[in-house]
């Protein structure tokens, strides 16, 4: 227990110090190696956008989801340019569609997971989970896996908003004390309610880990964005992590 109180307050202020901006790293290789885009595998692929995520689905002959790739993008200038590329055919989906499809992906094996590396701006033992990602691609997930993926498919959501672009209120003892930009990456609520679904899930295998990154969420993201983008706050249950 104090391990995990420890890690998180050292993640919190880790959190603070340095913002998740609009880029990471495993999500946007297709911008950092743009040159070398390769296509996904010797599968049928079909590819999918909503919003700002973009997502390349490898199909066997059969029919069966064989392999994903998954980015990020800042804008709808980046997202065409990235279908296209991929793509003359490329579809758009809704947001429900998508968030399955995040799942399914999801759960498919790690190509490569890297073992007992440790990264000051990710959660002990991940890639995906802080502010921003240290994966070199999609494929590539931390030694606690099963916490990582649900990471992973979080950063992905296809509707949020990067810190700095819209304003969130501030409340001082249940009273209004102005507003700010928001400091951290706010997602759409179905996004978050399906990122601590996941971390619930993980809590069977890896309930420290599982714990403490839902009671860092808990505290952190207070809002998330609705339907019509508008914030929506959300409700703190610590009861949730025992």
């Amino acid at each position: 227990m104090l391990t995990m109180i420890l890690e998180c307050v050292l993640f919190v202020l880790v959190a603070h110090c340095f913002p998740r901006g609009n880029a990471g790293s495993g999500s946007r290789q297709w911008f950092t190696e743009r040159a070398n885009l390769r296509p996904l595998g010797s599968y049928r692929t079909n590819v999918v956008v909503s919003g700002t995520t973009v997502a390349e689905l490898g199909y066997t002959r059969t029919g069966e989801l064989a392999a994903c790739r998954l980015s990020e993008t800042k804008d709808d200038y980046e997202t065409q340019w990235l279908a296209r590329r991929l793509s003359s055919s490329a579809r758009e989906t809704n947001l429900e569609e998508m968030l399955t499809l995040i799942q399914l992906c999801g759960k498919l094996e790690a190509s490569h997971v890297m073992s007992n590396v440790s990264y000051f701006r990710t959660y002990p033992g991940t890639l995906w989970c802080g502010p921003g990602d240290s994966a070199s691609s999609y494929f590539e997930l931390g030694s606690n896996a099963v916490i990582d993926r649900c990471c992973r498919d979080h950063d992905l959501c296809p509707i949020r908003a990067a810190p700095g672009e819209i304003s969130v209120p501030l409340t001082w003892y249940s009273k209004p004390a102005g507003s700010s930009t928001n400091l951290f990456t706010i997602s759409h609520c179905r996004c978050d309610a399906a990122f601590k679904r996941c971390l619930h899930e993980a809590g069977a295998i890896e309930p420290v880990a599982a714990r403490a990154l839902v009671f860092l969420y808990e505290v952190v993201t207070r809002q998330c964005l609705g339907d019509n983008g508008q914030l929506v706050a959300q409700q703190v249950n610590f009861w949730n992590l025992f």
